[in-house]
């Protein structure tokens, strides 16, 4: 819902934060499921394998719901996103929704 919000307006920093504390939380569900074992052998002949970890959520990345997400994100970029508006945000001195704005981008974004 914060995100049909968001795409119906520009959101002030309340509607921005409470979307940060979403993408945050989901972030660390998906966060916990994971886990890594290493043997006293793999220690020992550095034989570690590298796990790299996306906090985009599973859920904006597959099926249905990704493929909106994905849609969502490229029109974000020029309508939450744009340098237009972040130029305008800075004048007005809207450091909080800048702030928690940026907190979405790199949940969005990576």
């Amino acid at each position: 819902m914060i995100a049909l919000h968001l795409e119906a307006t520009y959101g002030d920093h309340t509607s921005w934060r409470e979307f940060a504390l979403c993408l945050f939380e989901l972030s660390h569900c998906e966060e916990d499921r994971m886990s890594m074992c290493v043997d006293e052998e793999q220690v020992e002949s550095g034989n570690l394998h590298t796990i790299q970890f996306c906090t985009t959520p599973a859920s904006m990345l597959q099926g249905v719901s990704g493929k909106a997400w994905k849609f969502r994100c490229k029109w974000w970029l020029n309508r939450h996103f744009s340098k237009h508006i972040l130029a305008s945000e800075m004048e007005e001195d809207e450091l909080q929704v800048m702030t928690y704005k940026a907190a979405c981008a790199s949940h969005l974004y990576g």
